[in-house]
């Protein structure tokens, strides 16, 4: 009889262990998913001199500049305050994390308009190098058409001798700001610089090299060390 009891007694401990165990697991199991959830996110927008986390690491975008023509985004991946990687185009693949946490993205398009702070997209789409046609010369004039430039139109009107510049994206007007001789604006993937303003007409030259918007040097991608593999 006491053989039996002990017996009774034995599988229903062993039974409740494995219900136990199967209930850790689970959960476990919910929390891996939901982590991965978050990191395979397929668009990520970050905007200029702020950060988002992805994958338990920090992804900023520190500055938005131009070089040869070509717009590029400055971006820190790092952990507690340490910076590990640095500067993208768009297409370039950016990996976030170690081995198998390691969640990989591409930079899918980087913006910036008018005198606003950019963005830049993540996505976990690999994308092609495309990039925005941005004219040699443009004349904005405040009698005329809004004005072609990249991926936005620009318009300009007067008020006494203050010059208002107007951005327009798909047909909407986005941004509103005052214009002087000497401003760099940007539009979209696109930079110019206000050459003169004469008679209600802006000229704007394209610029080739930008990089007031950073705040330190400019690092190329290619020229920062790797990571360490077990960083402290």
């Amino acid at each position: 009889m006491n053989k039996t009891i002990f017996a009774i007694v034995l599988v229903a401990l062993l039974i409740f262990g494995c219900a136990q165990e199967k209930s850790v697991n689970q959960t476990k199991t919910d929390k891996n998913t939901q982590t991965a959830n978050i990191s395979i996110s397929e668009n990520l927008q970050i905007k200029e001199n702020t950060s988002l986390e992805i994958c338990n690491w920090s992804v900023a975008v520190d500055g938005i500049w131009i070089d040869h023509g070509k717009i590029k985004a400055d971006m820190s991946v790092f952990q507690h305050g340490k910076p590990l990687q640095g500067g993208y185009s768009k297409g370039d693949k950016i990996e976030i994390g170690f081995d198998e946490n390691k969640c990989e993205y591409y930079v899918k398009d980087i913006k910036k308009y008018g005198k606003e702070a950019g963005y830049a997209i993540l996505t976990n789409k690999k994308t092609e190098r495309t990039e925005v046609v941005c004219p040699a010369e443009a004349a904005v004039k405040e009698t005329g058409p809004y004005t072609k430039l990249g991926d936005v139109e620009m318009g300009i009107t007067t008020k006494g001798d203050v010059v208002i510049a107007s951005l327009v994206i798909e047909g909407k007007i986005q941004d509103s700001f005052e214009l002087h001789k000497g401003d760099n604006v940007w539009a979209g993937g696109c930079a110019y610089n206000v050459a003169e303003i004469v008679n209600g007409t802006a000229y704007l030259k394209n610029v080739k090299e930008l990089y007031n918007s950073y705040e330190g040097p400019i690092i190329p991608g290619s020229e920062i060390n790797a990571p360490p593999r077990f960083p402290k």
